[in-house]
């Protein structure tokens, strides 16, 4: 008779607790199951929109320990669990036994004891358990409920021929046979929760379950103040308009508050992993959604007042369209030295049809180092030029300035380029064509009918956009996008023009080397100078200590606030050219040189001429090289303290070696304390030589900042305003983005 009701007791709880109706399964009668391990403990204050990141699948729990069956609830588990990282599912099974026939300490005298035992289901077939782990609480729990169903939650594995449980977690009567959540709550939740009581250490497995199983319990009795105030939050908070409401909810935007109570609900008690799976993709769509409005509804704005502007911005001179602007870019090309590319042509066709699309243009030119970038953006400046147009040309320090105007000088000769530096001033303030550092916007205004910004990387946004008039186009170039630009190119708010390849064939190994590889590597720059090479080494200041006075900055714009706090305890040796070039120029008499902004131009320049005679090997430099020079002899680049660089600038420093084909080398010296996030940053430069590549891991590992056309932060996961716990992928973004244009722009989309 007990064996025949203990098996009208366990059929009773699964059916029970796999019934479902409206996406709701009824739950288990009262005492059948005890609401376990939540004794002694307060309720935890709820937070509406504290949703869960994970679920584990209880719906098929196991009732029998033959071992035919636990091997068929392992493969079907291991078979069914999704391979999503936007969901990630405990491998944990769900097991009923009907008593425990053994229970036992273990352990060394003296040492913590752990816990095994015999569970018996209702045919009396046994299955061990085994936790190492001291745990008197579940001691006491199976020791109290000896002869009474059980409902427990661990990892089934063979040992020694046998099927054992290991870390049994006693599961709450409701979540058998269903889907259950598990929920974020901060780590101080947990201590404050558990320095209640004395029979759980706050690291064992069991602690998180005991306040999983608080927080669930509170969520339940309270399930509809809960979700009221979760709609409302969500209505307040983010999908404020109907376009959002629209973008978020399709269809069930007609009747959001039910749509929403209903998609809660979901995603507190699921029925089962495919609701589970389709409430998490919709919340997040949601949060991504509700992230974005913002800056999509000022885009459409922006673009509005545009259209309405009586002067439309500058096109290019009326003959340029026919047969597709293939005839005017030959045109355009006749004073190069050199063919234009297939890639080349094409984005050259791309930026002049954005410029005659009747708003400002706002393109990005991606293109690898030595891909022909600067070209290209001058075949569109001379375009811009014969139109009557002015044109400005934003470059990042001096010598490459240099360099861009003398290009530019035989390539365009009918508009003598001006150059403007810090001390060099323009004849004159109104010069059709302008090239030169940030000292643009000071000495010729911003009265620009095209703003052209080479390797942006290197500027904030403020920067970039202070030479531009309100119908102004702009032309962003860079070989590594900053974060912020490539999600607003995956979200398709940025036109992209892309040139892939690279003239000359070249191999560069890339390695990180440590403090305590310091000799090798310096015998490694003695080999190259010794076989007739040159070397390069950056630092990333120019005088020691302050890094905070020096103007030829370390990384990039967007990055400097990462490298000033990225290795805290470095940041009071900041290593400099100054410091360390007495130590170079005593290991290589006379055959070191010294570049970085402190000096004169003129002093550079003097260094830069000895390395392309073969009058120095070695030149200590900050990253005042990283753009723009070519010396042909070089082979080997060393960054110090490279965790203080960014993904872009270390990839920029790397296009220097090797320019002329041929093997390279760049060292990555990262000495001293190193954080892991700073070590995977490197990593991307030692897998990965293409710059595509790697700006889109700079991307997932920085995340993309505020990506909106007027969003000032360049790097960082998107914030999610709605639910501030979970992280928004690229994907849902993308899906965003696309849903909230259609939603404000229509089918002619944000760049028509």
């Amino acid at each position: 008779m007990a064996t025949n009701a203990a098996r009208k007791r366990v059929a009773s709880i699964a059916g029970a607790a796999l019934a479902a109706e409206h996406g709701r399964a009824r739950p288990p009668a009262p005492g059948d199951l005890p609401e376990v391990l939540i004794e002694g403990l307060p309720p935890i204050r709820l937070r509406p929109l504290l949703l869960p990141l994970a679920f584990e699948d209880l719906t098929t729990p196991v009732t029998s320990f033959a071992p035919r069956a636990i091997q068929h609830a392992v493969d079907t588990l291991a078979a069914t669990a999704p391979n999503d990282p936007r969901l990630h599912l405990g491998g944990r099974h769900c097991v009923l036994a009907v008593k425990v026939t053994k229970l036992e300490s273990f352990g060394l005298p003296g040492a913590s004891q752990g816990v095994r035992g015999l569970l018996c289901d209702r045919r009396g077939l046994a299955l061990a358990f085994e936790t190492n782990e001291p745990a008197p609480a579940l001691e006491r729990y199976f020791a109290a409920r000896a002869g009474r169903t059980l409902g427990l939650l661990g990892s089934l594995r063979k040992q020694a021929g046998r099927w054992v449980l290991f870390n049994p977690e006693p599961v709450a009567s409701r979540w058998v046979g269903r889907v259950r959540p598990i929920y974020p709550i901060h780590s101080k939740t947990i201590e404050a929760q558990l320095a209640r009581v004395e029979d759980i250490a706050p690291e064992s497995y069991l602690a998180q379950g005991r306040v999983q199983n608080v927080y669930s319990a509170n969520v339940a009795a309270r399930e509809r103040s809960t979700l009221t105030q979760g709609v409302a939050m969500i209505l307040q908070d983010g999908l404020k308009c109907k376009q959002s409401l629209r973008a978020a909810l399709g269809a069930d935007a007609a009747k959001p508050k039910a749509a929403l109570e209903e998609l809660l609900r979901r995603m507190h008690a699921p029925a089962d992993l495919q609701q589970a799976f389709e409430a998490s993709e919709r919340i997040d769509l949601i949060g991504a959604v509700a992230s974005l409005s913002e800056g999509i509804e000022a885009a459409y704005k922006e673009d509005r007042r545009i259209r309405r502007l009586k002067r439309k911005p500058r096109a290019c001179e009326a003959h340029a369209r026919e047969n597709d602007y293939r005839d005017y870019v030959d045109e355009l090309a006749l004073t190069l030295p050199f063919a234009l590319t297939g890639d080349q042509r094409r984005a050259n066709r791309e930026c002049l049809h954005s410029i005659d699309a009747g708003r400002p243009m706002r393109r990005l030119l991606l293109g690898d180092v030595g891909s022909g970038k600067t070209a290209v953006y001058a075949m569109v400046a001379r375009a811009m030029l014969r139109a009557g147009g002015r044109v400005a040309i934003l470059i990042p320090n001096s010598n490459l300035a240099l360099q861009v105007h003398r290009h530019l000088l035989s390539w365009i000769p009918e508009s003598p380029a001006e150059f403007v530096s810090g001390k060099a001033q323009p004849e004159s303030s109104d010069a059709p064509l302008v090239v030169g550092t940030t000292s643009i916007s000071a000495q010729c205004g911003a009265v620009f009918d095209l703003v052209i910004v080479d390797e942006q990387h290197r500027f904030s946004r403020n920067q970039r956009e202070a030479q531009m008039a309100a119908r102004a186009h702009l032309l962003e170039v860079t070989a590594t996008p900053i974060p912020r630009t490539q999600a607003l190119a995956q979200l398709g708010v940025l036109q992209v023009s892309t040139l892939h390849g690279c003239p000359v064939e070249k191999r560069i190994i890339t390695r990180v080397w440590l403090e305590e590889d310091k000799s090798q590597l310096f015998a490694e720059v003695a080999r190259t100078v010794k076989g007739g090479r040159q070397v390069l080494v950056i630092y990333p200041a120019k005088h020691h200590p302050a890094a905070s006075e020096d103007d030829d900055a370390p990384v990039d714009a967007e990055e400097q606030a990462e490298a000033d706090s990225a290795e805290r305890p470095d940041q009071d040796i900041l290593y400099s050219v100054c410091q360390f070039y007495d130590t170079w120029e005593k290991a290589f008499p006379g055959r070191v040189r010294m570049a970085h902004g402190g000096q004169l131009p003129e002093q550079n320049q003097q260094a830069l001429h000895d390395m392309a005679a073969g009058e120095a090997d070695i030149l200590i430099s900050t990253t005042i090289v990283e753009v723009g020079v070519d010396l042909p002899g070089l082979a080997r680049a060393v960054v110090v303290q490279a965790q203080r660089f960014g993904a872009s600038t270390l990839h920029q420093i790397r296009g220097r070696v090797a320019r002329a084909g041929g093997l390279g080398y760049c060292d990555l010296y990262a000495p001293g304390a190193v954080r892991p996030k700073s070590l995977e940053r490197l990593q991307v430069l030692v897998d990965c030589s293409d710059g595509f590549e790697i700006a889109r891991r700079d991307l997932a590992i920085r995340g993309g900042g505020d990506a909106t056309i007027f969003g000032h932060r360049q790097k960082g996961k998107r914030a999610n305003v709605l639910f501030r716990h979970r992280t928004i992928s690229d994907t849902v973004q993308q899906e965003a983005s696309e849903r909230l244009q259609l939603e404000w722009f229509g089918q002619r989309g944000f760049d028509d």
